[in-house]
Parts: structure tokens; sequence; C-alpha cells
């Protein structure tokens, strides 16, 4: 998995966001107290995280936990933890679509029977809703890109690098 600096830039390149797009969103998450912060050391960032940022970033910071905690029509897991299984795993996702102007969304997925397979997560209360209709499709090449950039990060150490590597580029350099 990436850090959440790795996993916001990945999220701005899969989306073609402008820069720091993602990080902007996953500072309010975190002044909010919806995603842990680590300060000073860079830790993994797990997919439910990624998936709020995700969320925050097509719908809205202040929204984020009504769309996260959604339940599904039919039952099962909510609309964050099934978001979060097919960040790690987007092989058979077809389609995500979100509701802009109420939490409301849909899953299309391939099924272990290979059929076609539609999931619709609803807030538990009704809310009035606009005229108009917004909605976000995210097809499954953003999820297949993120998830790709995901597993590809390279490994951050915290700390100095070894004694060894730290003289080496001056030896390299300074010659006599």
């Amino acid at each position: 998995m990436a850090t959440a600096l790795q996993a916001c830039v990945a999220l701005d390149e899969a989306l073609r966001l402008p820069p720091k797009t993602a990080l902007w969103h996953a500072r309010r998450l975190r002044a909010a107290g919806i995603i842990p912060s680590s300060q000073g050391r860079p830790e993994q960032v797990g997919a439910a995280d990624i998936a709020k940022i995700l969320i925050a970033i097509v719908t809205s910071s202040t929204v984020v936990m009504d769309y996260f905690r959604m339940p599904c029509s039919a039952g099962g897991a909510s609309f964050g933890e099934t978001l979060a299984n097919f960040i790690e795993r987007p092989n058979d996702i077809f389609d995500i679509i979100l509701d802009a102007n109420a939490p409301a969304a849909t899953l299309v997925y391939r099924a272990a029977d290979h059929g076609i397979q539609t999931l619709s997560f609803e807030a538990r209360e009704r809310r009035p809703r606009p005229a108009l209709e917004k909605q976000i499709r995210l097809g499954p090449e953003i999820l297949i890109h993120l998830a790709a950039a995901i597993k590809s990060a390279p490994e951050v150490r915290a700390g100095r690098r070894p004694l060894r590597e730290r003289y080496r580029t001056y030896e390299t350099t300074t010659q006599f």
C-alpha cells in the first residue's frame, strides 16, 4: 500500500485533477478527524481512507461520512466498505454512480457467477431533492489506474539513510 501522499498523487492522476487537489481534501478530512493523522512519519494508508478521500473529491468534504455509512438496499456491507474492497481489487467493477444531491450510489460489477450485479445504496432518512439531477460516474479505468498506482508505490523509509549511503555521494563527487 501507499502512504497518504502517494495515494493523493495517484488520485490526482487517476481523476486527471490539478496537482495537490486530493491532498487538499485529505488535509480537510484530517482536520475534521475523519482520517487519522500521522505527523512526521510516513505510514501506509488503508483502502477505506483512500475511499473517503475519493468520496470527498467527487462530492464534498462535509458529507463524506454520510456516503461512507450508506447501507446497501439488499443488505450487506456499507458503501464505504464495498468501495474500499473495489479499490483494493478493481478487476470486476464496471461502474460507480454517485448522486451528488443526496447520499445515494450505485455499483455495477461482475459477480462470482460471471453475471452483472447492481448494488444500490441509499441514506436511511430521505432528504428533499432539487429538480435537477447531478450524478458523478466513475468508470473502471479510474479504479484500475488507482489500484495499480497504489500497489506499485515505492516503500518509504522513515529516518536517516544508512551510514554508507550518506557518505557515498560525497566520496564520488569529491575526487582528489
